[in-house]
């Protein structure tokens, strides 16, 4: 490269020297300086096909299942020799893939560094019983918190179980609760301006008495956890993607309807299942199963399909969910399009990203933080410049959090729109009958099914069964459109849905004339016995 009779560096730089005029060499640092990041990568490594296959793009799926059955059925000699070095990506393309893995992934080594503060300071200091017990009980903690079977979407659940996650996440979090108390920290109040989730873009962290809190600037401004101590994350959920196994679905003709014609408003259940069926025995391995229980991975297909039977199973989500998403709405906007995902956005906040603009303590102890961001509006073919900021205060002595919006139209046109902020609660993804929802004074519902109400001041998760209800109230009576979000899950014979939480979208007409501006406000409190 850099002697001998043909060096290539030296020639290299020499013809970008030559281009000077147009081709700007710039320093690293000066690139991570003034380029947002796009996401997180990660290098190949050694992972099984098997494994690795579920974590490619599913665009390249189709290519990776024609090589793995090619390799298999010995089609080639120079596959054969090849199979050897054929890998997928390393695990930690889970985190990658799924958002909501690498959540847990960064909850864990915080959870992991906090107890290692505690170790510091018991090798430090005269250790008496109660900080012994103290650390004994955030190590075991600790353990159940990083079980592997959370970081996967195999056969049977995994990261697609909410009951599985909530365990995580309720370990997690009293990690951090013990090491606090050992400490002498519990009841204060502290918060926090990192990249938390190691995505290159700042976070938020709140701690107080009564809860942690994670606000993403970067990702719609939204909340993507809110741990209350001993109970849980009340933002537990999993987002629908198109999987690569979902190809399966449609390829089986034998698969029974999930819902009944024209009940589209009644999703199916947790329990129910579709079996998959071989229609005769041909000697060979089911479909996607070879004979050593491995499975193919199919490219999945779009979703402009024909078949009903499975069509539930492949909605997908054009966002993350979390709690105080913003949306603009199009004035189609109905129960059903929003529930398939399908809904128009009339803006470009949803996965926009805010700037925090500021993070302050008051007197009282409250967090409050201020993020705005400057977006477009699009209407038929107009398209608009518009500014929205919200303040997020945290509730230092309560289980509260207020957050007010501020719509100003700084344009000369008028705006006419749906303003619509989304919340989509969980907690260990188990809808029972002494679970329910209560929309307004009149209206209560199960939370399998959805509900399009008008006029709602106050929506509420009952959770009767631990003793919990989750208020949200509006200043302003809002429209809420509330239906379950349900994932499919992957067995070996069969595929199932798993019931991910109550999504409550609060919706507003806003109609704006030059200047004017519009200001709202929600509040979220939790009621424990």
């Amino acid at each position: 490269c850099w002697e001998g009779s043909q060096p290539w560096m030296p020639v290299f730089f020499e013809a970008v020297q030559q281009q000077a005029a147009w081709l700007k060499p710039s320093l690293p640092r000066h690139l991570f300086e003034r380029t947002p990041p796009v996401g997180r990568s990660y290098p190949v490594a050694g992972t099984s096909p098997t494994v690795g296959g579920g974590l490619v793009d599913v665009e390249v799926a189709e290519s990776f299942a024609s090589l793995s059955r090619a390799v298999e059925e010995h089609r080639a000699w120079a596959l054969g020799q090849a199979a050897v070095l054929l890998h997928g990506p390393p695990w930690e393309a889970v985190l990658a893939r799924y958002d909501e893995a690498n959540q847990l992934h960064k909850r864990m080594l915080r959870a992991s560094r906090l107890f290692h503060q505690l170790r510091r300071r018991m090798e430090r200091a005269d250790t008496n019983s109660a900080l012994a017990a103290l650390y004994d009980s955030a190590r075991e903690h600790l353990y159940k918190g990083q079980c592997a079977g959370i970081l996967h979407t195999g056969f049977n659940g995994g990261l697609a179980e909410g009951a599985v996650r909530h365990t995580a996440w309720l370990n997690l979090a009293e990690v951090e609760r013990l090491v606090m108390t050992a400490l002498g920290e519990r009841d204060t109040v502290r918060h926090e301006v990192v990249d938390h989730d190691g995505d290159g873009q700042d976070e938020l962290v709140v701690r107080t008495p009564r809860l942690a809190a994670v606000m993403r600037p970067g990702a719609g401004g939204a909340l993507s956890e809110l741990h209350l101590w001993e109970l849980g994350n009340l933002a537990n959920t999993l987002s629908r993607r198109l999987e690569t196994w979902h190809a399966e679905l449609v390829r089986n003709p034998s698969l029974p309807a999930l819902i009944e014609e024209g009940l589209v408003d009644e999703p199916a259940g947790a329990t129910h299942e579709v079996v998959l069926e071989d229609d005769e025995d041909d000697g060979e391995p089911d479909s996607a199963l070879t004979d050593n229980g491995e499975i193919l991975l199919p490219l999945a297909p779009p979703l402009h399909h024909d078949v009903a039977a499975p069509e539930l199973l492949l909605w997908q989500d054009r966002h993350r969910r979390g709690l105080f998403v913003d949306h603009f709405y199009g004035p189609q906007t109905s129960l059903e399009n929003v529930r398939r995902g399908q809904a128009q956005e009339e803006g470009d906040f949803v996965r926009g990203a805010y700037q925090l603009l500021s993070v302050e303590r008051e007197h009282n102890g409250d967090v409050v933080a201020i993020v705005s961001r400057e977006g477009t509006h699009r209407s038929g073919g107009d398209v608009h410049l518009l500014r929205l900021a919200k303040r997020d205060r945290f509730s230092a002595s309560s289980a509260e959090i207020f957050v007010d919006y501020e719509l100003p139209n700084r344009i000369h046109q008028p705006i006419e729109t749906t303003f619509g902020v989304e919340m989509t609660l969980n907690l260990d993804g188990r809808p029972g009958p002494h679970r329910f929802l209560r929309l307004g004074p009149d209206h209560s519902l199960p939370l399998e099914r959805s509900a399009d109400v008008a006029g709602v001041s106050r929506a509420s998760l009952i959770l009767a069964d631990i003793g919990t209800t989750v208020h949200i109230d509006a200043e302003q009576p809002a429209r809420v459109l509330a239906y379950p979000v349900e994932a499919a899950v992957r067995g070996r014979t069969s595929y199932r849905q798993s019931f991910q939480g109550t999504c409550l979208v609060f919706l507003w007409p806003v109609a704006l004339w030059s200047q004017e501006k519009v200001e709202l406000r929600l509040a979220l409190r939790v009621e424990r016995r």
